[in-house]
């Protein structure tokens, strides 16, 4: 019985060669909750395999015909700067985060 690559579960050595990134990057990705969707097997190593399926899923998103549209697409980044700071040319700081 032959097996579709999209039924396959992928270990992230073959993964990491298809996206052309180091298995290194795909943990980060697992970090930053980005990259495709994986699942960790049960036992004591807990190992990472990737559905082809969902590999395959995230190779054909976010698909740009420019990069005008890229950045187009892309949020604006978010930067808080005190209106004292801005006039006076200090630098700002961040809130205090230890409470009121």
């Amino acid at each position: 019985m032959s097996v579709s690559l999209e039924e396959r579960l992928l270990r992230p050595a073959e993964v990491a060669e298809l996206l052309d990134v180091s298995k290194h990057t795909l943990k980060a990705w697992r970090f930053d909750k980005y990259g495709p969707l994986y699942k960790r097997l049960r036992g004591d190593k807990g190992e990472i395999r990737y559905p082809a399926s969902s590999v395959l899923k995230f190779m054909r998103s976010n698909l740009h015909e420019s990069y005008a549209q890229e950045v187009s697409r892309q949020l604006p980044q978010k930067v808080k700067v005190e209106p004292q700071a801005a006039t006076t040319g200090q630098r700002a700081t961040a809130p205090n985060q230890d409470g009121p």
